[in-house]
């Protein structure tokens, strides 16, 4: 069995190429009863690709997803300021 590649968002081919993840790409599925994996997945790219990723310090805690997502390391304080705004 193939994989459903998309040349636009209306259509999708099955193709026999089986490697659905590439270097520039890659496809994240989650259950929408779990927001949790697909941030845990989002976040684990991007930190593959270099990025850095920080929860919210003031959103520690709550209901409420936020993360500042920089190519460089980011202060404590740094990471406020976004928040803050």
């Amino acid at each position: 069995m193939g994989i459903k590649r998309c040349s636009d968002g209306n259509h999708c081919q099955e193709t026999e190429d089986t490697d659905v993840h590439d270097k520039k790409r890659k496809f994240i599925l989650a259950d929408w009863k779990n927001p949790q994996e697909v941030i845990s997945l989002l976040i684990e790219e991007l930190e593959l690709r270099g990025a850095k990723v920080y929860v919210c310090p003031d959103l520690k805690g709550s209901d409420t997803y936020g993360y500042v997502i920089s190519d460089e390391p980011l202060t404590h304080d740094e990471t406020c300021y976004f928040e803050k705004g």
